[in-house]
């Protein structure tokens, strides 16, 4: 098991009725499960914890990475091969400013 810190920032103006703020957090928590065990089927491992630093852009309900602190490169590329994974859970960009989006 992959070691790993998901550290998910909202994006954007937001103020949400309590049924829509849970209904946001548990797409952020399923994300955060759905991603470690991604990590996990890859097969990549390392004996430090990696740092995920991902945005979540409601509007779109989808995430968008803004660091990796170790194995950025591996983890991007597998990403690039993994297309359903990636267009379930992430806008189309894979790392810079949410701005963007």
């Amino acid at each position: 098991m992959m070691l790993s810190n998901i550290d998910i920032e909202i994006k954007g103006d937001h103020y949400w009725e309590p049924a829509e703020q849970e209904y946001h957090e548990a797409l952020i928590d399923h994300f955060k499960f759905e991603l470690s065990n991604w990590l996990d089927r890859c097969g990549m491992r390392t004996n430090n914890v990696i740092c995920f630093n991902i945005y979540y852009i409601p509007i779109k309900r989808k995430f968008y990475i803004a660091k990796i602190n170790k194995r950025e490169a591996d983890i991007i590329e597998e990403l690039k091969r993994d297309t359903r994974f990636y267009a379930k859970y992430f806008t189309h960009s894979f790392i810079g400013s949410a701005n963007d989006e």
